[in-house]
């Protein structure tokens, strides 16, 4: 009964709400992270509608936790699995999977079956203004302060690795449209990488791809006064970043000197920028939640999430 009743919140939260938070789980157990995660963002954003994609026995493990924290659950059942997730079944990377370490395939393929059931359940389900979460991202600021940036465009926004990567831990889609034009990019230009097609995307300014802001743009000026410019190669993908009022995103970079705890960055291709150029801290804001900040100069960012790995972002939880 409680499955029932919170499947139908499904759709009057699809009705009701202008923008969510999406997760997906496809794998056979559920991770902590996600918890975590979820958490997180409630915490930070009460009102946002969060969404979990996930199995029935998922649900009934985590019932308790899904309705305190106003979750909706959608059964994975019951979307419709459209051509790219077939493909994907049928054709995992091809031959490049002699090549990878049986751990690194298998979360390969997790990643881009999860971006599949995503890019289904945004074409069945009347749903715009989403933020597709990974499960171990942590969110540091309401999204609705950054909202009237992303509602300006009708594109998907991102943070980059490099200027050959891009990262899914934190990605903004504003129409399952967009999403059309990427997965047609997926399959002309590189069936074994989601990252490097929306990396490419959004480096050629493709009008449906932004990269959002990674570092200050004094350290960017600072780089290129310094003679260092040619080391983001041939094109720079934090140059034309968006910027958002003193708040950077993190790809996946920044988590590992601002926790002084080092973790391996998760797309292939030599960094752009050098981390330990910035200093971080943490203050309280005037709730008494715990935020990040990146020094650079004598200016501090705000560092709108962070990706930890699950046994270490305990002490990192705001609470």
């Amino acid at each position: 009964m409680r499955l029932f009743i919170l499947t139908l919140l499904v759709f009057f939260g699809l009705e009701s709400k202008e923008h969510a938070i999406v997760y997906i789980e496809s794998t056979g157990e559920h991770s902590s992270c996600v918890n975590n995660s979820i958490r997180q963002a409630k915490y930070f954003n009460h009102s946002t509608p969060v969404y979990f994609i996930g199995s029935k026995a998922k649900y009934k493990k985590n019932a308790d936790f899904f309705i305190d924290n106003d979750v909706y659950f959608v059964d994975i059942q019951t979307l419709k699995k459209g051509n790219l997730y077939q493909d994907l079944k049928k054709n995992f990377l091809g031959p490049i999977e002699s090549s990878m370490s049986n751990r690194t395939l298998d979360e390969w393929k997790v990643s881009l079956l999860d971006f599949a059931i995503f890019y289904e359940f945004l074409r069945q389900f009347s749903l715009r203004n989403v933020f597709y979460m990974n499960h171990k991202n942590m969110i540091y600021i309401s999204l609705e302060e950054v909202l009237d940036q992303f509602f300006k465009n009708d594109k998907v926004y991102l943070a980059n690795y490099n200027f050959s990567c891009a990262s899914k831990n934190f990605l903004f889609v504003k129409d399952v449209s967009i999403l059309d034009k990427i997965v047609t990019e997926f399959y002309e230009k590189d069936l074994r990488s989601l990252e490097r097609v929306l990396g490419r995307c959004g480096l050629k300014k493709s009008g449906y791809v932004e990269p959002l802001s990674v570092v200050p743009k004094e350290y960017l000026a600072y780089i290129k006064a310094a003679g260092k410019d040619e080391d983001f190669g041939s094109t720079n993908p934090y140059r034309g970043a968006v910027d958002y009022k003193n708040v950077l995103f993190d790809p996946g970079i920044h988590s590992g000197f601002c926790s002084r705890v080092q973790y391996p960055v998760a797309c292939e291709g030599a960094l752009c920028f050098v981390a330990e150029d910035f200093n971080y801290t943490w203050e309280d804001d005037h709730e008494g939640r715990r935020i990040p900040y990146l020094i650079y100069g004598q200016k501090k960012y705000k560092l709108a999430n962070l990706n930890f790995n699950c046994d270490s972002v305990e002490p990192f939880l705001s609470k």
